[in-house]
């Protein structure tokens, strides 16, 4: 009790926070958008083909845009500022944005055809996908900062863009930028080559990216490769258990 106010376990909000938060993270993601948005229009990310041409429709934008998604779903829930008794809500609200893309994995396999039906296997692809949204969504429940949604975001596209050189870097011999272990590195570390391998799409040699990126140079023993590996499931479970965390500890600012 103090002045005559019963004290709660609410924190102090100020309104100014969320507005200079907001403003903050306008400013970074246009300067990303001018930074990036030439490379992204020349086509230097794999994965703008049409479906007619061998492309792979939405899916490769959707692993580029999934640590960023998520961890602006996770920003976005701790800003409601509910009270302690409410923490299993928002864990509930941090869990549903993997878990439906999880769910639409499984109903790929049962029922047909749906985006993620794209890929020979779905529910694999959907696990992949939803390991990387709740690990945004762990991000950005954490308050370790305000521009954890973009910064995700620009991670990703780095990392995705990387291989193939962002389309503006070319070898002093001419063709792919990078040496086939090197550019093999970058690929095992790019989000598209996660969600699209653990998929069981033969990513390597998919026309994305067999020109842009050189992969007829790597052979089998530069990359991990993600196909049949236990690595989308350990990434859904271990996402799913640490972004339950972030929402479930207390909110101390």
């Amino acid at each position: 009790m103090k002045d005559g106010i019963e004290a709660t376990d609410q924190p102090e909000f100020r309104p100014g926070d969320t507005g200079r938060a907001t403003a903050g993270a306008m400013l970074c993601a246009l300067a990303l958008l001018l930074l990036f948005g030439p490379a992204y229009l020349g086509g230097a990310l794999p994965g703008t083909a049409p479906m007619a041409q061998g492309g792979s429709g939405p899916i490769p934008w959707a692993a580029t845009l999934a640590v960023g998604t998520g961890a602006l779903w996770g920003y976005g829930i701790t800003l409601a500022e509910w009270g302690r008794r409410r923490r299993w809500v928002r864990a509930a609200l941090a869990l549903a944005l993997p878990l439906g893309v999880w769910l639409l994995g499984l109903g790929e396999v049962a029922r047909g055809p749906l985006p993620l039906g794209l890929l020979p296997d779905p529910q694999s692809g959907g696990e992949a996908l939803s390991g990387l949204l709740a690990l945004g969504v762990f991000l950005g429940a954490g308050r370790w900062g305000n521009y954890w949604p973009v910064g995700a975001l620009a991670i990703s596209a780095i990392l995705d863009g990387a291989p193939a050189g962002w389309g503006l870097i070319e070898s002093p011999l001419g063709g792919a930028p990078w040496g086939p272990s090197v550019a093999a590195a970058m690929l095992d570390l790019s989000p598209r080559a996660f969600v699209m391998e653990s998929g069981a799409l033969d990513w390597m040699r998919h026309p994305e990216i067999y020109g842009p990126v050189g992969t007829d140079r790597i052979g089998p023993e530069l990359r991990t490769g993600w196909t049949g590996s236990m690595a989308c499931r350990i990434l859904f479970a271990a996402g799913a258990l640490a972004c339950t965390w972030a929402t479930l500890r207390p909110k101390d600012r």
